[in-house]
């Protein structure tokens, strides 16, 4: 069940790498099948995860909000910060694209502050660069 569930999951990150987003949702709504709450959070989240970002790359917002809520949720429940950082970035995304710029801007602050002094270089760089860029398009 494991190695299915992380395969599935693992190709669905494949094709997001590869920009193709359509073809990686199948992957994570199997892998979350799969896993069917078994307790498999570090699995769990990282599909779930992998699912907000292919849904926001669609253009299916109500759905990727949904989903990230879902995400944020548990992570909070779990008191996983690491996690919770990780889907309020994908928040904010999800956030700016409605254009509420303000609000984006107050997620990827919660995110920042979430993953300080973590591994994730590449997501926290991206903030600080969606905060500055907000910045201005709230002329602060």
């Amino acid at each position: 069940m494991i190695v299915r569930h992380a395969a599935h999951c693992n190709v669905g990150y494949a094709h997001l790498r590869l920009g193709q987003p359509a073809a990686a949702v199948p992957h994570f709504e199997e892998s979350l099948r799969i896993l069917g709450g078994h307790g498999d959070w570090y699995g769990e989240s990282r599909t779930r995860l992998g699912l907000v970002r292919a849904l926001r790359q669609l253009g299916r917002g109500r759905r990727a909000a949904r989903e990230c809520a879902e995400l944020l949720g548990r992570a909070d429940a779990r008191d996983d910060r690491y996690i919770a950082g990780l889907a309020r970035h994908q928040h904010g995304l999800l956030l700016r694209e409605r254009g509420e710029v303000g609000e984006a801007r107050e997620e990827w602050d919660a995110a920042l502050a979430a993953l300080e002094g973590t591994d994730e270089w590449a997501v926290f760089t991206e903030l600080r660069e969606l905060l500055a860029s907000s910045s201005r398009l709230l002329g602060g």
